[in-house]
């Protein structure tokens, strides 16, 4: 099992918001098996630079929350998300890349994505557009 510390933005937590934070508290532990867990969303709420966080954190990054701005269809926000991947290539990260949004179903009206969601965007448009925007960065196509 591996154990991914996810910053969380301030208005959230007060324990761990940045993935420096994150860094040092796996340094402390001192465990292979505990790491870094970047969130784009609350990275970008905390972080100066997204694509620097995810570098610096190199080795210990274990697992990675694609989230846009507005947790809606990645690459309609302005999440850096050319450069985050760049950084990931970079420190030779071969872990998952999860995408993490709210869609609006309106079977589920009283759900998250009706509350962060666009409604004209479901979560089958943030899985699949957003595999795709993901596949085409790194390269591999549709």
């Amino acid at each position: 099992m591996t154990l991914g510390i996810e910053p969380v933005n301030r208005s959230e937590s007060f324990f761990v918001n940045t993935a420096a934070e994150a860094s040092a508290l796996c340094d402390a532990v001192a465990q292979p098996r505990v790491g870094v867990l970047i969130d784009t969303f609350h990275a970008n709420i905390e972080e100066k630079n997204i694509a620097a966080s995810v570098s610096a954190a190199g080795q210990r990054l274990k697992h990675l929350h694609a989230s846009e701005n507005d947790r809606g269809l990645l690459g309609s926000g302005h999440v850096d998300f050319p450069a985050i991947v760049a950084a990931l290539k970079e420190i030779g990260y071969g872990g998952y890349l999860m995408i993490e949004g709210f869609g609006y179903s309106a079977s589920e009206e009283n759900l998250l994505g009706a509350l962060w969601g666009d409604l004209n965007v479901s979560p089958e448009d943030i899985a699949f557009q957003g595999a795709t925007y993901l596949r085409g960065l790194l390269g591999q196509g549709s």
